[in-house]
């Protein structure tokens, strides 16, 4: 981390954690919310956690997030950066897992209401989506593939091979849609991504049926490998984005194979800390 002045240690922060159910705290209550923000104002920051979201029985001090429980990174059957995708999965019916999207809670998020157009507050988007994105097997709609495709329901066999492109361009066009909202707002956001964790076959439980099969791991992978890349853009006029490495913070200290435990959540949090600290100084 780069050193901060003693200025610095009272800086206004106004954060917005987005998210799907990890976000939420699926897995421990507060989940790397409650020990990100003891840490920020541990250490002196001004810190006001952001969103529309509040999840019953949290214990943390700053209880706003905008989370959802089962979102994706657009919803499945939209159209998002012009291409239509679909859903693999064959356990829910012919149209294959169809989920909401955090694109169409944009508009709603990325405004005056949550962030400030103050000088002296930087805005923080603290962005981890794509999990429901692999797990659900979204991929393009092209090259044979159909809603529900995954024959045999295992993961394996049909477009799996697609997921981590289809995902990675499903998130560039969500940035997208943040940083047009950011220059509708007039507002200037730091922009932090973060990898997902891993899962494992801990997740595919018969109340579930989710296959997990090594191809979708590896593209998960992928994915995260793509992340890792992401740079700040010429296209982007209002936003900035870097990224941070939560896979690797988690590990496998997962309560389910998918949601990190308590453990796992503190790791998480003192990455997303590294990550806020790099693009404040």
């Amino acid at each position: 981390m780069k050193k901060r002045s003693a200025n610095a240690q009272r800086q206004k922060l106004r954060i917005m954690p987005m998210g799907d159910s990890i976000t939420e705290g699926v897995g421990a209550p507060g989940g790397y919310r409650r020990p990100l923000v003891d840490a920020l104002t541990g250490r002196g920051y001004d810190v006001d956690f952001v969103g529309s979201k509040r999840t019953s029985g949290d214990p943390t001090r700053e209880p706003h997030h905008w989370g959802i429980s089962g979102v994706g990174i657009s919803a499945t059957d939209a159209i998002i950066g012009e291409r239509r995708y679909v859903s693999l999965q064959a356990n829910e019916g012919p149209n294959g897992a169809v989920r909401k999207g955090l694109l169409s809670e944009i508009p709603k998020a990325i405004s005056t209401t949550y962030f400030s157009r103050d000088r002296n507050t930087t805005n923080v988007l603290l962005l981890m989506a794509g999990t429901n994105d692999v797990v659900h097997q979204v991929v393009e709609r092209k090259g044979g593939a159909v809603p529900a495709g995954d024959v045999g329901n295992d993961g394996r066999g049909e477009q799996q091979g697609t997921i981590a492109a289809a995902t990675i361009d499903r998130l560039q066009a969500l940035l997208k849609a943040v940083d047009g909202r950011a220059k509708a707002a007039a507002l200037k956001l730091k922009v932090i991504v973060g990898t997902i964790p891993t899962f494992t076959n801990d997740w595919n439980q018969p109340t579930l049926r989710d296959p997990i099969s090594p191809e979708m791991v590896e593209q998960a992978s992928r994915y995260n490998e793509r992340i890792l890349a992401l740079r700040s853009r010429k296209g982007y006029t209002n936003i900035s984005v870097s990224s941070v490495d939560l896979n690797r913070a988690v590990g496998l200290n997962l309560v389910d194979g998918l949601h990190p435990n308590a453990e796992g959540y503190k790791a998480m949090a003192q990455t997303w800390l590294g990550g806020i600290e790099q693009v404040l100084f």
